[in-house]
């Protein structure tokens, strides 16, 4: 799904850690990614720039030529952006004005069903939920988790198969952003609210995506931080699902000893569920790929990833047990994996990988291509990017 903007929680990423060792990469040399032959003509695509940087995070389709896009203009003040694909061109569409708001998250369910989340800050971060219904984009009222402790509030995914039934997640911070727990709303047809998230003994837990495979049968990936302020905290892989009635906690496996969080999770049935994320290999000092798969009775780590060189992954798609994609947020050049049902490959856009570039969002199609979004630095900011990819038709050997 989408970038993850969890860098103002301090203590919910012993990633900060794993930042500070990702400006060592720039100069990294990536292997030769295997190219896959596209049935369209287009390769990589500059979206309309807004303001002075504009982070794309999140891409949903309703078809190959009806996609739609969503993020933030960084400026006085930041605000939403939301972009279109109608088969020919990109156009920038016009939304809600809210200013200090951002779109984190998309999902579309049909050509008059779209929904995006992200937040809106005025004293005190704020849910914001805006819906697509075929003419406009209008914002949605969401509640919000506020109490004496409890004030910001963020959501970040969003995810549905029916107009009565949408999941959206986030979290909710203190005053001072020091401690994190679970946010997570439902949609109902007519409103949204609150669901109970499962107790977790955690001071930080964030929700960074979330899917739905089924009607009762629903995921949501994200981290939890163990430690204390005195002795440091560490991040751990954090996976729930929904069974119709209720949100519980699934064990996952240790990600080797490192810290490590999921970021993006995806699915095709009751047994087939995808999750992928970083860590941070202190070690070796460089970011690692986590992924994970659910088999319908237990989480695994997938340990046979290509490239023995630092990178992390930030969104998942699936159209088949043979059919995954995973968009790479790499430094140096934008790339992205591809599971064929045996092994997992790197795969670049037709044109190359783009430098300077990074991926948040990923939607991938039965055609065997795939739509990435993310952004690539210029000189003079962060200019938005959309590439498009293809199904390898050789794999790329680990190492």
């Amino acid at each position: 799904m989408r970038t993850v903007g969890t860098a103002f929680l301090g203590i919910a990423l012993a990633a900060g850690a794993a930042f500070g060792g990702v400006r060592a990469f720039g100069g990294v040399h990536r292997p030769a990614p295997a190219q896959g032959v596209c049935s369209r003509d287009w390769s990589g695509s500059s979206l309309p720039r807004v303001g002075d940087s504009t982070f794309l995070s999140d891409v949903a389709a309703v078809s190959p030529d009806d996609m739609w896009v969503v993020g933030s203009a960084i400026g006085h003040p930041t605000h939403p952006v939301i972009e279109h694909w109608n088969g020919e061109s990109w156009s920038t569409m016009p939304s809600p004005g809210v200013p200090g708001a951002g779109l984190v998250g998309v999902t579309a369910l049909s050509a008059t069903d779209v929904w995006a989340v992200g937040d809106r800050t005025t004293e005190f971060a704020r849910s914001l939920v805006e819906h697509w219904d075929g003419v406009r984009w209008s914002v949605v009222p969401s509640p919000n988790f506020v109490d004496s402790e409890w004030r910001h509030n963020v959501l970040v995914a969003v995810t549905g198969t029916a107009p009565n039934d949408v999941w959206a997640a986030g979290w909710t911070t203190n005053e001072g952003g020091r401690h994190a727990r679970a946010l997570i709303e439902h949609w109902d047809g007519s409103s949204w609210s609150i669901v109970a998230p499962p107790q977790i003994d955690s001071p930080s837990v964030l929700l960074n995506d979330v899917n739905v495979v089924g009607p009762d049968d629903v995921w949501a990936v994200g981290q939890r931080a163990v430690g204390s302020a005195r002795l440091g905290f560490s991040t751990f892989p954090l996976v729930m699902h929904w069974d119709g009635a209720s949100w519980t906690v699934v064990p996952t496996p240790d990600a080797d000893g490192h810290s490590a969080w999921l970021s993006g999770v995806a699915g095709t049935s009751q047994a087939d569920v995808w999750a992928v994320g970083s860590g941070f290999d202190q070690t070796k000092d460089r970011v690692i790929p986590i992924v994970m798969h659910w088999n319908g009775s237990a989480w695994g780590l997938v340990k046979d990833l290509p490239s023995s060189l630092p990178y992390g992954l930030d969104a998942v798609d699936a159209v088949g047990p043979d059919d995954v994609w995973a968009a790479d947020k790499g430094v140096s050049y934008a790339y992205a994996l591809h599971w064929n049902g045996r092994s997992w490959s790197l795969v670049a856009p037709p044109g190359g990988p783009i430098k300077g570039g990074r991926l948040g969002g990923i939607v991938a199609f039965p055609s065997g291509e795939a739509v990435a979004v993310g952004s690539t630095s210029v000189e003079t900011g962060m200019s938005p990017l959309a590439v498009r990819l293809c199904r390898p038709t050789r794999s790329t050997p680990s190492g």
